[in-house]
């Protein structure tokens, strides 16, 4: 279970990453008639909140997996 978990820590924050990056520079390629404006604060909490979803959503699908035996899943 922790393993799933470290994986899909690793995963999210390297997705949440690559979005701000993105993000950055999409704002830097638009032109000054697009009125864009970004607060740090707000990008790292959205960045934390979408981690906390993700681990939340592997701990579900862990714990569901966790009550199916093995054999008889494969028959």
């Amino acid at each position: 279970m922790k393993m799933v978990l470290a994986q899909t820590f690793i995963l999210s924050l390297i997705g949440s990453l690559i979005g701000l990056m993105l993000t950055l520079l999409t704002s830097l390629i638009l032109p000054k008639a697009v009125p864009i404006q970004f607060d740090v604060i707000t990008l790292i909490i959205f960045g934390i909140v979408l981690i906390l979803i993700s681990l939340v959503g592997s701990l579900f699908s862990v714990l569901s997996i966790r009550k199916i035996d093995p054999l008889k899943a494969i028959g």
